[in-house]
């Protein structure tokens, strides 16, 4: 009777074995599968991206640089995005840097050359960017010197004229290592006739209107 307890003991003691190497060695499958998982999420910034609800678009991409969210941006970035020609976006250079909280990411994105050449130099209404006041205010008082019956077919600025009125030295000195031109442009033209009534020089219609960079 002891010897068959014995015998049973034995048998439970081994069964007990067994049962702890499996749950190690399943424990050890299971840490190293996470941690595959783990690393397959921090190196694939498009996967983390969607993990986070982002999706891979240059819509989204423009928004986390006009929110400032420093980890998206860096995602995009690591994930070979540029801020491109795309619809309305490629003249949105000219918004974000009409917004003030996306100028430490258009300095990364500038520094780093992440912004297509093509925009550089792209005009967009003034309306677009018209939360911000300096440019809202001069482009309201060009608009003012158009003379009586002639009717103003809207105001164009370029990205370098926009961080010069906005009062950005950094961002402006970038665009112009950049490629932006500095030569007058045609801002504002006749409705229906195309006929050129103002041309802006970025480089001097500031003082004239007494916007300054501070």
């Amino acid at each position: 009777m002891q010897s068959q307890i014995l015998a049973t003991n034995l048998q439970i003691e081994a069964n007990t074995r067994e049962t702890a190497s499996n749950t190690k060695r399943t424990a050890e499958n299971t840490g190293a599968l996470t941690n595959l998982v783990k690393r397959e999420t921090s190196d694939d910034p498009r996967k983390e991206l969607g993990n986070l609800g982002w999706s891979w678009s240059q819509e989204s991409f423009y928004d986390a640089v006009a929110t400032d969210n420093d980890v998206v941006v860096n995602l995009f970035l690591q994930g070979g995005m540029r801020l491109t020609s795309h619809g309305y976006y490629e003249y949105g250079l000219n918004t974000l840097i009409a917004t003030g909280a996306a100028h430490g990411q258009l300095v990364k994105l500038l520094e780093g050359q992440f912004i297509d050449k093509k925009i550089i130099n792209l005009t967009a209404s003034y309306a677009m960017m018209s939360n911000n006041r300096k440019v809202y205010l001069i482009a309201e008082k060009l608009l003012a010197t158009v003379p009586d019956g002639v009717i103003p077919n809207g105001l164009s600025l370029n990205p370098l004229t926009v961080a010069i009125w906005t009062g950005s030295p950094k961002i402006s000195n970038l665009l112009k290592e950049y490629g932006a031109t500095t030569e007058p442009y045609c801002a504002v033209v006749e409705y229906k006739t195309d006929r050129c009534l103002i041309n802006i020089d970025p480089l001097v219609e500031a003082e004239k209107y007494g916007i300054t960079n501070d």
